[in-house]
């Protein structure tokens, strides 16, 4: 062979292997766009008959489909997707004297046990703890589980 015809072989057999190494790096990319990484959602979606937020990723509302005490909204959470995220929102709480609701009171939430919910869902927090000011524009109480009679969110409430 001529010097001509092999320097054009090694061209061609370069281009080729460089041709290869970004068709395999595409299609890297394109897989892993494919299937970003899924971020958790909060328990399971039945874990309140008709309730809003659950089983949702980082949900702005929480709602138990009952008295106000049981709705949050207006949430911001930090850390979402991390062991432990915390939500700043706005729930109701009883009045000191007198009969109803005060509502737009601050509300700290705390979700935990990041694991699954479901075998094969997605990721999820398995449990929710909240704190509720223990007066209307009084100081914030402990820490309670979202819905103690409940081992956590992940199975219906009774």
């Amino acid at each position: 062979m001529r010097k001509g015809k092999v320097r054009r072989a090694r061209r061609f057999g370069w281009s080729l292997v460089g041709l290869s190494v970004v068709a395999v790096a595409l299609s890297v990319v394109v897989s892993a766009s494919a299937n970003p990484p899924r971020q958790p959602v909060l328990g399971v979606k039945s874990f309140i008959f008709h309730g809003d937020g659950w089983g949702t990723v980082a949900p702005k509302q929480i709602n138990n489909n009952g008295d106000p005490g049981g709705n949050v909204d207006t949430i911001r959470w930090k850390r979402w997707g991390q062991q432990t995220a915390t939500g700043t929102g706005l729930g109701s709480v009883p009045p000191v004297h007198g009969t109803g609701w005060v509502g737009g009171q601050r509300v700290l939430l705390r979700a935990t046990r990041l694991g699954h919910c479901v075998h094969g869902g997605p990721p999820a927090y398995q449990q929710l703890y909240a704190r509720y000011p223990v007066r209307p524009g009084g100081p914030l109480g402990p820490w309670q589980r979202w819905w103690p009679s409940s081992r956590d969110i992940c199975h219906p409430a009774n």
